[in-house]
């Protein structure tokens, strides 16, 4: 049989999103280590994951002594500390770990953490909200327009490379389903 690696992460800001962050990825199976500087979700999350600690985000000592060299990937879900999200990623990304995420707040903030060597910036409202107006668009297309005498099911898009976007949609027509794919080359 084979099993997928258990991997080994650090989330780093313990507010809605990387709480709900911590337990999907507990429920997974991964190993987690959440940490944040108020000790009222580090007790929250204590009996959910592997290390839920108390400490200076900022300070490169306790990180190290947390583990944060040796976590496979660092997620940075700071919002609204942004100095404090910006030196956590550039003290994460110079102590060597393999993956670091940051969450961005605005435009600048990103623009800043990419700078400082982040492998991934994130804007989880800006995304959510991307994502929910095409599933509201979707469901409006769903009921009202046909498509070649069918109904638009779904639309996915996957991007298997930097350079290679897939579109997938699915259209259901007289109880039966066809996907009709595009693979399209970016630039």
């Amino acid at each position: 049989m084979d099993r997928k690696k258990k991997k080994s992460f650090l989330i780093v800001g313990l507010g809605r999103f990387g709480t709900a962050l911590c337990e999907k990825l507990a429920n997974l199976g991964q190993n987690v280590i959440g940490i944040d500087s108020m000790p009222g979700p580090v007790m929250e999350l204590s009996d959910k994951i592997a290390v839920a600690a108390q400490l200076d985000v900022t300070d490169e000592s306790s990180l190290r002594k947390i583990g944060a060299t040796q976590v496979d990937v660092a997620v940075v879900t700071i919002g609204e500390a942004v100095e404090h999200s910006i030196l956590c990623t550039s003290l994460l990304v110079d102590m060597g770990v393999p993956v670091v995420v940051a969450r961005a707040s605005n435009k600048l903030h990103a623009k800043v953490l990419e700078r400082v060597g982040a492998h991934k910036v994130i804007s989880p409202e800006w995304d959510m909200g991307s994502r929910i107006g095409e599933l509201l668009e979707i469901r409006r297309i769903r009921r009202g327009v046909k498509v070649a005498g069918a109904h638009l099911i779904r639309r996915q898009q996957t991007v298997l490379h930097e350079q290679v976007h897939v579109d997938q949609i699915r259209v259901a027509r007289r109880r039966r389903e066809a996907l009709v794919r595009r693979v399209a080359e970016a630039g």
